[in-house]
């Protein structure tokens, strides 16, 4: 699967999904009819294509035209502390308001990095007597939760003196670092 955007600024792009996210380039073209682009390995094999060509104009969509990266909590912060500078839109759509973090690329692409489901808010409800039967549970180990009822708070922008973070791997170790050489494709 290939997910394709088009973008004013490829190097813009580059800096923001291949250095900023961790994605690494497959892929390099350009003198293509006119266009050049950019093709990022997404996990589990799929691809981003960021295209820019005689008249194109990027277009974001709507605030829930998302796309979603799982990876663990420690690793989202990473990657966002890796682009200080990118604006931290929210989602209408409050699922991705807890276990997530959102960000924008610099066409207003939206980057939702996802470490986990929220809680299931309320408990099931019987068909028969519409009472609730059982407690909200944690998608993912079936175990009983407490609704949070506050937003969790705001990552912290890094300081001058700290360090470069180090290449998320994605949960997985499938992401190699960005800084990988990319093939270049003929046009």
């Amino acid at each position: 699967m290939r997910l394709a955007w088009v973008v004013a600024d490829l190097e813009a792009a580059r800096a923001f999904w291949g250095d900023g996210v961790g994605l690494p380039v497959r892929a390099t073209f350009a003198g293509h009819a006119g266009w050049s682009g950019l093709v990022l390995a997404l996990p589990g094999g799929a691809e981003l294509e960021l295209t820019t060509g005689p008249g194109a104009l990027p277009a974001a969509g709507a605030p829930d035209d998302l796309l979603v990266l799982s990876m663990t909590e420690a690793e989202a912060r990473l990657v966002v502390a890796r682009l200080p500078h990118a604006p931290r839109p929210r989602p209408d759509n409050p699922w991705w308001h807890r276990g997530a973090i959102t960000v924008a690329d610099p066409d207003g692409h939206r980057l939702v990095l996802a470490w986990a489901p929220g809680p299931t808010p309320t408990p099931p409800v019987s068909p028969h007597t519409g009472r609730a039967r059982g407690r909200a549970t944690s998608p993912d180990s079936g175990s009983p939760v407490t609704v949070p009822t506050r937003q969790r708070p705001a990552v912290p922008a890094p300081s001058d003196d700290e360090t470069p973070a180090p290449r998320a791997t994605f949960g997985t170790g499938t992401l190699p670092p960005a800084s990988n050489p990319a093939r270049t494709r003929a046009s």
